[in-house]
């Protein structure tokens, strides 16, 4: 079974709509965790009913502290964070909904909370899971969700996640994506190795270095 945890901003009927559809597509019992960002139009109301595991805020406070703080009453060994085709399986998975053990969420940190409201904090939670050791980032082509876009982050003014990254790491987002993650290539297997030490990934690195000391 998974823990499950679902960050919230008062979109009632869409919060209705993602539990009923796990609880009638789930082969087993999972622990759902709600965080109610806010919850003015009766999403706390309405997950007190249902007698769901979670975590509240009078106001947004952002993906990354809203799944951070549900994720601490997550009792299963793996946590998941919540178009339509038929694709094979693909590396450099890093967009949510995510399946990561509880081991190794709580061994980086989770979000980090710096990116908040949360541009880029999928990223960054992948560079992460990197320099502890993580090699499998396996995007699952029979995993099917439906995004409803910019429901929640088309109302938030949103962090400059690209420039924040660059700045941590010193590396572009496309750079870890592309010569790190593979992201989008055809999944091989489930390990990625290190990224060849070609004369395009020094080049790229030195655009990043350069960037970063421009910005």
């Amino acid at each position: 079974m998974f823990s499950i945890i679902i960050p919230t901003w008062n979109n009632l009927a869409l919060l209705q709509l993602c539990v009923r559809s796990i609880r009638q597509n789930s082969a087993h019992t999972h622990q759902i965790i709600v965080h109610v960002n806010d919850g003015s139009d009766g999403s706390l109301d309405w997950v007190r009913e249902q007698g769901l595991t979670h975590t509240a805020s009078p106001e947004n406070i952002g993906i990354c502290l809203a799944v951070n703080e549900a994720a601490m009453h997550a009792t299963q060994d793996y946590i998941l964070d919540l178009p339509g085709i038929r694709k094979a399986d693909w590396n450099g998975a890093t967009w949510p909904p995510t399946l990561v053990s509880r081991r190794w969420w709580f061994k980086v940190g989770g979000y980090s909370s710096e990116f908040s409201p949360g541009m880029s904090s999928d990223n960054d939670f992948s560079m992460k899971l990197w320099h502890a050791g993580c090699r499998v980032f396996l995007g699952v082509g029979d995993s099917f969700v439906y995004h409803f876009q910019c429901k929640s982050t088309g109302k938030v003014k949103k962090n400059d996640g690209g420039r924040q990254f660059l700045n941590k790491w010193g590396m572009r987002q496309s750079v870890f994506d592309r010569y790190y993650l593979r992201r989008g290539e055809v999944a091989k297997g489930l390990k990625l190795d290190e990224p060849e030490d070609t004369r395009e990934l020094r080049w790229q690195l030195l655009r990043s270095r350069i960037k970063r000391a421009l910005g």
